[in-house]
């Protein structure tokens, strides 16, 4: 996405302080999005049917993966609980941080497709290093393929992340702004579909098969996501003669970078000069249209700060929730049993179900009561509600802490000796005791 440094009317540019006003000129009863349909489907450019397709094969490959990360890390590559959570952890860090990256590489230099197809090839070898990394063999060759493979991934997932919904969304042109509407709709679909089908099929790969000479197969668990990225890569590939590829245009994020920076510059060299936001000091070099849209983003932000300790807790789903379950028998039914990595298939399932519900039954209901009838108000409630699950799942921990067996510190041993003969014995060790009768 390129950004034209031009100097600009008024009358040309938007102000943060008519945007209400321009929003209400801008909603127009024909603007309004009717359901998807098989019409609509129909109408939709080849190439975003290979993106979804890609997109559900990764997504189902990249949480497949991630589901039984935390007790392949303990149980696979003895790990504690403690070290294996901010393995996890990290690899999440890098997930979600190199994002930044991937989108400066994109715009600036390879393009979207380079950035995707390149990537996606390294992506692939990560899961490839990871499931041959959980090939019962010497500890420590597992542990270094096995982080090694989960780094590739982390820069992977990283970089394509923030490249093709954007991809997608080049595929149509001008015009084609509710089409465009549907694809994002059906691409968050596929993202969830696949999250939901993997996270139920690999814990299961990793209990009930054997392989190896043991009871559970990691490999197979593993083996499953990464085929599926293959698969992925290949969609991709054998889209591209439908693709509407654009080339890098400039990056978005530097030149916001550069907007505040020279901002911050003028504002500090003319003191004298007396400007209505600090950012206004920019206007001799970058236009109007950038300047508000820098100003956006820092309202944006403002409202943002709760997030990061509200997906800080989420993402305790796929570790500390999952070493929860380890400590309970798993019965739902009689007859029923869940794994404890299982635990985070309610969250997809949830997503795919409840979206509809909300916003036909429940939104609808609440805005007439005139309760959560903004995005902002429906985040706070999210927000509370996420909390009160952390509460209830303290709650969980502590009857759990008051119903286990007490284990012993690290570095000592327990031994429960049952004496079935009919008169006490002695039992000579450092720690001598008298053994009664068993009766």
């Amino acid at each position: 996405m390129g950004v034209h440094i031009s100097k600009k009317s008024e009358k040309e540019t938007r102000d943060p302080d008519n945007e209400q006003e321009l929003k209400d000129e801008e909603m127009k009863p024909e603007d309004k999005v009717e359901p998807m349909n098989a019409q609509i489907l129909a109408k939709f450019p080849k190439a975003v049917f290979f993106l979804v397709g890609n997109e559900f094969c990764e997504r189902f490959s990249y949480y497949g993966m991630r589901t039984i990360l935390t007790l392949y890390l303990i149980d696979e590559l003895n790990f504690s609980s403690g070290v294996s959570t901010r393995l996890y952890h990290t690899f999440q860090i890098i997930a979600y941080f190199t994002p930044i990256f991937g989108a400066i590489m994109a715009d600036s230099w390879l393009g979207r497709y380079r950035t995707i197809l390149y990537v996606s090839i390294l992506y692939a070898c990560g899961n490839i290093i990871v499931a041959i990394g959980a090939i019962p063999h010497r500890l420590t060759v597992m542990r270094v393929m096995s982080i090694i493979g989960l780094s590739i991934i982390g820069i992977g997932t990283g970089g394509i992340k923030p490249c093709v919904s954007a991809f997608g969304g080049d595929q149509f042109n001008k015009g084609q702004e509710k089409m465009r509407h549907h694809f994002f709709a059906l691409f968050y679909f596929a993202i969830n579909s696949g999250s939901l089908l993997s996270t139920a099929l690999t814990p299961i790969l990793r209990a009930d098969v054997k392989c190896f000479g043991k009871n559970t197969c990691f490999f197979a668990a593993f083996l499953v996501p990464a085929i599926f990225f293959v698969i992925a890569l290949i969609l991709f590939l054998f889209g591209k003669s439908f693709y509407v590829i654009k080339p890098a245009e400039g990056s978005v994020i530097v030149s916001v970078c550069r907007c505040i920076g020279y901002a911050l510059y003028n504002k500090a060299v003319k003191k004298g000069e007396k400007k209505k936001h600090w950012l206004d000091y920019a206007d001799d070099q970058y236009d109007t249209d950038l300047i508000n849209d820098v100003k956006h983003l820092f309202s944006v932000l403002i409202i943002l700060l709760p997030l990061p300790i509200f997906w800080a807790l989420y993402e305790q789903q796929g570790s500390r929730w999952v070493l929860q379950g380890t400590q309970m028998d798993g019965e739902i039914l009689s007859s029923f049993y869940i794994q404890p990595d299982h635990m985070q298939i309610i969250n997809p399932l949830l997503i795919l179900v409840l979206i509809p519900v909300f916003d036909w039954i429940i939104y609808p209901a609440l805005e007439r009561i005139k309760l959560c009838s903004t995005p902002l108000q429906r985040m706070t409630v999210g927000g509370l509600l996420c909390a009160f699950s952390f509460i209830v799942t303290a709650c969980i921990q502590l009857i759990i802490e008051t119903e286990i067996p007490k284990l012993p510190p690290e570095g000592e041993s327990e031994m429960l000796v049952i004496n079935n003969s009919p008169c006490s014995l002695e039992m000579r060790s450092p720690h001598a005791r008298n053994l009664s009768s068993y009766s």
